[in-house]
């Protein structure tokens, strides 16, 4: 079944900060217990929520333009910007979770407000997500992942591996260039 289906994909080229995407339709979502036990952080439902409707994501951003509903917003901290200062879009936008820095927690709960938004609150958000990735990954220990390194040419070596293996296996990769940590 869906397990099977899972195991044979391939993963090429997928970076730490878009594992978490959703890898098919049918797979399941990335449950927040999960998420905070990857991470070594601490899951703060909100008030009277019981955690009932809160239980998973199937999506991760780091841009809130991007969030949809079901998303966990990861509230990166920039060269330029923080990303805690676009939770207030996020949650607006659907984002059911954020992983947030334990610095900002409280101002994370204020930015939720009454959403029904959940926060996980770690001390470093990009290597939460990269715990994170990581262990969403080790659910498929099957799969076949292939990383591409150097100075230049890594997308277009990308996307040319990614049409080629595609003609015999399904194929899952990061859309564009999301070259970072």
């Amino acid at each position: 079944g869906n397990r099977k289906h899972v195991q044979k994909e391939l993963v090429a080229g997928i970076p730490a900060m878009q594992v978490l995407r959703r890898i098919d339709a049918r797979t399941d979502a990335f449950p927040f217990a999960s998420l905070d036990y990857a991470t070594g952080g601490r899951l703060a439902l909100p008030p009277g929520s019981g955690g009932a409707r809160l239980q998973s994501f199937s999506a991760v951003s780091i841009d809130r333009r991007k969030v949809v509903r079901g998303t966990l917003f990861v509230a990166l901290l920039g060269s330029e910007r923080d990303g805690h200062d676009f939770l207030p879009q996020a949650f607006a936008s659907g984002a059911t979770v954020a992983l947030v820095s334990e610095s900002r927690l409280e101002a994370a709960r204020t930015a939720a407000g009454r959403t029904g938004a959940a926060l996980v609150a770690v001390p470093d958000t990009l290597k939460g997500l990269q715990a994170a990735a990581a262990a969403h990954l080790d659910r498929f220990q099957r799969l076949l992942r292939i990383g591409i390194t150097g100075s230049s040419g890594k997308t277009t070596t990308k996307e040319l591996a990614a049409a080629m293996i595609a003609k015999e296996k399904r194929v899952v990769m990061n859309v564009g260039n999301l070259n970072s940590e």
